[in-house]
């Protein structure tokens, strides 16, 4: 029984500790958080995207990240989007710079 309580113990300082050091670093290009900020925008554009195809950072710094992506579409043919995470004025921004259908 100890064990298993010092199992839980540790995996929610773990979470904790975890969710402590995103507060205070940028989404990764394939994180939760980016995909969930991608699909808002997919359905505010309603687009249909299927699956991720390829999800890579372009740059990176402390004060900002570039990502790209490929989605294949659920009629056909695949979207790329561009984007980015960045800090203005202490607070995580994102922004879709390039949202294009290819055939």
């Amino acid at each position: 029984m100890i064990a298993i309580a010092a199992v839980g113990v540790v995996t929610i300082v773990l979470i904790v500790f975890g969710m402590i050091v995103e507060l205070g670093e940028l989404p990764r290009c394939d994180s939760k958080s980016a995909k969930d900020m991608l699909s808002t925008v997919f359905i505010q554009k309603k687009v249909n995207p299927a699956k991720y195809n390829e999800i890579k950072a372009l740059s990176k710094t402390d004060e900002e990240i570039k990502c790209t992506a490929s989605l294949a579409l659920r009629a056909g043919g695949n979207i790329e989007v561009d984007y980015r995470f960045y800090w203005e004025n202490k607070e995580k921004k994102y922004e879709v710079t390039r949202l294009q259908p290819q055939p």
